[in-house]
C-alpha cells in the first residue's frame, strides 16, 4: 500500500481544531496532521477481525458501519501513544470529558482491540483488495470475519456524545486475507 505506515512521530504534525456543530447537532472538531487527513497503514502486519463489519440491529440499510481489529503487540504502543494525546487534547476543548480511547480492553482472554468506522457508499466508501491487488469489493461485498487485514485508515475527527469524547477513525482501504476456517463449523 502506498500510504505512510502510523507512527508517534506524525503526532508532531496533529492539530485538533476548534468544537464545531454539524447540521445534525452533533459537535466535533476536525483532525489534521500538516494541515491535512492524509490515510495512514496502521501495521505491516494483516491484523485478525474476529467479526464481520456491522452495526447493533442492522437493517441492511446503514451508510456507516463498525469494524474491530485485534491490536497486535507492536502497534498497541502507538495506539497509546495517541490515545494519550488526543485523551489532553479533548480536555482542553471539553475538561469535564471522559475520553473514549482508540485502544479498547477487551474482557477475559481476547486481545485488545480498535474499532473503526467503514463507510459503504459515497467518495469515502472503504475499498477492499486482495493480496494480488484486484478489487475484492465494498465492506458489504466481503466477510471480514475471521479474517486478516492490512487496515489503512484517517483520523477525522474528534466527536462529543454528552460526557463522552473520542476520536473517530475511518477505514478507508484494506489488503483482506481471508480466512482459512469454514463457515460451518457447527453443522446441523
Amino acid at each position: 500500500m502506498p500510504f505512510p505506515l502510523l507512527s508517534v512521530d506524525a503526532l508532531r504534525t496533529v492539530s485538533v481544531g476548534e468544537q464545531q456543530t454539524s447540521r445534525k447537532g452533533q459537535k466535533f472538531s476536525e483532525i489534521k496532521f500538516s494541515g491535512e487527513q492524509p490515510c495512514f497503514q496502521l501495521s505491516s502486519e494483516a491484523l485478525y477481525s474476529p467479526f464481520k463489519a456491522s452495526v447493533y440491529q442492522e437493517t441492511g440499510q446503514e451508510t456507516r458501519l463498525n469494524l474491530d481489529l485485534h491490536i497486535s503487540d507492536s502497534l498497541r504502543p502507538i495506539l497509546e501513544a495517541y490515545d494519550q494525546f488526543f485523551a489532553a487534547e479533548i480536555k482542553k476543548l471539553a475538561p469535564k470529558a471522559n475520553y473514549h480511547a482508540l485502544v479498547q480492553e477487551s474482557e477475559g482472554d481476547y486481545p485488545a482491540k480498535l474499532r473503526m468506522k467503514v463507510n459503504t457508499q459515497g467518495m469515502l466508501a472503504a475499498r477492499i483488495w486482495r493480496p494480488d491487488q484486484s478489487l475484492a469489493g465494498n465492506i458489504r461485498a466481503v466477510n471480514t470475519a475471521g479474517a486478516r487485514l492490512i487496515a489503512c485508515i484517517v483520523f477525522t475527527k474528534v466527536w462529543f456524545m454528552g460526557s463522552q469524547a473520542g476520536v473517530t477513525a475511518e477505514l478507508r482501504h484494506a489488503v483482506l486475507y481471508e480466512s482459512d476456517a469454514p463457515d460451518d463449523v457447527f453443522p446441523l
